[in-house]
């Protein structure tokens, strides 16, 4: 099996067109998302897109909001080390849970951003 890496770095936007003579199973590991925006390519790396492990600032013992807007089906809330199904979401920043929270209520949370 011959193995050739190849290393780019995209500057600009632009069309890469890439060819294979022979059918093989490849690996191909941009580390980046693809983005069609404004009618060009726009690439953003994976950290830019995800936000893992934040803690939300409380705005009530109930309410809670990230520091970024999120895809509201992507976003996981993790209370007290347990993932939480029952939130309440109100926003692309905002959740609640059903009951208050106390003090000392670990609360972190994962999403991806808008």
């Amino acid at each position: 099996m011959i193995k050739e890496y190849l290393e780019a770095t995209i500057v600009e936007a632009e069309i890469i067109e890439v060819e294979f003579v022979e059918e093989d199973l490849i690996t191909v590991n941009f580390n980046t998302i693809d983005v069609i925006q404004d009618r060009g390519w726009v690439v953003q790396t994976v950290k830019d897109c995800f936000v893992f492990n934040e803690t939300p600032t409380q705005v009530t013992a109930k309410r809670f909001r990230a520091n970024n807007e999120y895809v509201q089906t992507s976003l996981q809330v993790i209370l007290n080390g347990l993932k939480e199904k029952h939130i309440t979401i109100h926003s692309n920043t905002d959740f609640s849970f059903p009951i208050d929270t106390v003090i000392n209520d670990e609360i972190e949370v994962s999403y991806i951003k808008v």
